[in-house]
């Protein structure tokens, strides 16, 4: 038998790929799914940590897996990309939420440990102050400009966002990853 929690994750991607968060209630998710609202809320806070958790179970998967082969943060960064293609339409209904919690909000919590591993493995300082800042900065540019390359707002070739998302990583982290 499937996971209650797996059913719920399984049932708004199925949602997402016609609908925007916004536009789809718990009452929804967990009619798609076969539980009760209860059920809902024993696992989730609301909606949005079921989004949460959606896609840090895809983005996860996918990126861990990069990882493990190549050990390469732009491996990383182009399977992301790949799978971001290859799921437009729920991505892009996940990212068009204007809500505090939306996924676009928490998208840096989730991209941040794939370069941090990176630069760790590099041999990167990450308890120095100015590497984490630049971290951040780099992280929450690039999350920014991923979600608007998912929402269409950024249109340019995968591979063309890649080789500006490397350019515009600083010197000071570059360093330490491929």
């Amino acid at each position: 038998m499937m996971d209650v929690r797996e059913m719920l994750l399984d049932a708004l991607e199925t949602l997402l790929a016609s609908r925007t968060i916004d536009d789809i209630s718990v009452k929804e998710i967990t009619e798609c799914a076969g539980v009760g609202r209860s059920t809902f809320y024993k696992h989730f806070i609301d909606k949005y940590d079921l989004l949460y958790r959606q896609f840090d179970r895809r983005c996860t998967e996918v990126c861990a897996q990069a990882w493990e082969k190549e050990r390469s943060y732009s491996k990383v960064a182009l399977a992301f990309l790949e799978y971001a293609a290859a799921n437009k339409n729920s991505l892009r209904n996940a990212f068009r939420s204007s809500d505090i919690n939306s996924l676009r909000v928490s998208f840096n919590d989730l991209a941040k440990p794939f370069l941090e591993q990176a630069l760790e493995e590099g041999g990167a300082d990450l308890a120095n102050p100015e590497i984490q800042l630049l971290v951040e900065v780099y992280i929450r540019g690039t999350t920014s400009l991923v979600g608007d390359w998912i929402l269409g707002k950024v249109n340019i070739p995968k591979q063309s966002y890649l080789v500006f998302q490397t350019r515009a990583m600083p010197a000071e982290l570059a360093r330490y990853v491929d």
